[in-house]
């Protein structure tokens, strides 16, 4: 069965925000990686709940998902609901930039 992929506002910034943050520090090679991160999320069409219940989540009627992408110590997280036939993007976030105690990009 085949699932709609919605994403959010919030997680289309921040994207957009990463993209940026990524391209700036690598261009090439920081392109073909976001360019993996885009066709892993909308891979989330097919079987969506192989992705497990995220730690955070706190309801278990609608569990949030996450979706990680990436390698330690720079994956990348992405949650997620499923519902009917759609899995929604809620938000986005990376892991913490080696040295740097914030999240980036910011």
């Amino acid at each position: 069965m085949a699932y709609r992929v919605d994403i959010a506002r919030s997680a289309e910034a921040d994207l957009e925000d990463l993209y940026l943050w990524v391209v700036e520090r690598a261009p090439q090679q920081g392109a073909t990686w976001f360019n993996g991160l885009e066709r892993a999320v909308l891979s989330l069409d097919q079987h969506p709940e192989r992705c497990p219940v995220a730690a955070e989540s706190s309801d278990p009627d609608h569990p949030v998902r996450v979706l990680s992408y990436g390698r330690k110590p720079h994956v990348y997280r992405v949650f997620f609901t499923v519902d009917h036939n759609a899995a929604s993007c809620a938000w986005c976030m990376c892991g913490v930039a080696p040295g740097d105690g914030r999240r980036q990009p910011s």
